[in-house]
């Protein structure tokens, strides 16, 4: 059976903590913000508040066959960052998911469970119908099924 270390998104939700990007963090105007509610697998703002910001990592689709592979896999996975309700979020937003990209393309040879990220940049942003603002982060992520001992 599988356990919440398995899922990819897991995975990539642990190495997105490694960074610092699921705390507290200092926007690009030098302001300390609180950190993000995180969500795994879906996007659900009904209990989010319009101060509050959400972070959700999903895999979106499989690259190759896990089954012919016995190594590892290759997911297509999104990180989609959705701002507070105030326009004036969407720069500070903005900048948390391009740090978040480049930090992603640069740091994956101390994770054991993923041995290579490739992205095709920051989209967005996306205005949503309570006027908050998402950005996306697509992904390629490479991940070890087999993992070192």
């Amino acid at each position: 059976m599988s356990v919440i270390t398995d899922l990819e998104e897991n995975q990539l939700k642990e190495h997105l903590i490694a960074g610092g990007f699921l705390t507290a963090f200092t926007d690009i105007y030098g302001n300390s913000q609180p950190a993000p509610i995180t969500q795994m697998l879906e996007l659900d703002l009904t209990d989010i508040k319009k101060d509050d910001r959400a972070i959700m990592i999903r895999n979106v689709g499989n690259v190759n066959n896990p089954a012919t592979n016995t190594l590892f896999t290759q997911r297509n996975m999104v990180i989609v960052l959705v701002g507070n309700t105030s326009a004036a979020d969407s720069i500070i937003m903005k900048g948390l998911a391009v740090d978040m990209e480049t930090w992603l393309k640069a740091n994956v040879t101390d994770n054991e469970c993923i041995f290579n990220i490739t992205s095709n940049g920051v989209a967005g942003p996306f205005i949503f119908d309570d006027s908050r603002r998402a950005y996306e982060i697509n992904l390629l992520v490479g991940f070890n099924i087999v993992r070192p001992f």
